[in-house]
């Protein structure tokens, strides 16, 4: 529903500021947020296709949208990219793949690998963290939500803020350690 809302906001944004209309469109969000980029762009892309489709089977040019019977034609917006931070999409398969790739990737000898007391215990608390997400999606109430996340983020997260400090040349000091944490999982 959101991304109906938005997509109609950029229709009068675009009716209202047509210069801006023809521009490239970027789409950007951050961790939970990138739930809400990707539907929105998701439904760019499809109305995008309706009205190139409408137009192409009316003989209609891109200019030529008055005659599709709205009072504010709709624009083809101008989707250039959509960019994905820390994105946490699918918390159920995502927090456990944390631990994953830190202790069996490609800076697993970082961490000590997967053989690691820091490594055995984020493994084992995975099994806790998706039975605490699923209890949210059945029943997503603000206390199963936020229990999954604070376990998660506390159990899964946390013990691996104080190993990133290990690689200091691969990342500028001066950012702090969950940061150091959030560029490592994206390299």
């Amino acid at each position: 529903m959101a991304a109906k809302d938005v997509y109609a906001f950029l229709q009068l944004f675009f009716a209202r500021f047509k210069g801006y209309a023809k521009l490239p469109f970027h789409v950007a969000a951050e961790s939970y947020g990138t739930i809400y980029a990707t539907h929105l762009a998701k439904e760019i892309l499809e109305r995008n296709q309706g009205l190139s489709s409408t137009r192409r089977r009316l003989g209609l040019g891109v200019q030529s949208e008055r005659s599709l019977g709205t009072s504010t034609p709709p624009t083809l917006i101008n989707l250039a990219s959509v960019i994905l931070a820390n994105g946490i999409t699918d918390p159920y398969s995502q927090y456990p793949s944390i631990a994953d790739y830190v202790c069996e990737g490609p800076y697993s000898d970082v961490f000590g690998g997967i053989d690691s007391p820091e490594c055995g215990y984020v493994k084992s608390k995975a099994p806790v963290c998706q039975r605490l997400i699923e209890e949210c999606y059945k029943a997503p109430t603000k206390k199963n939500c936020v229990q999954a996340h604070e376990y998660c983020s506390s159990e899964i997260e946390g013990p691996l803020l104080g190993l990133s400090t290990l690689f200091p040349d691969t990342i500028p000091e001066c950012v702090n350690d969950l940061t150091r944490l959030t560029v490592l999982l994206l390299l």
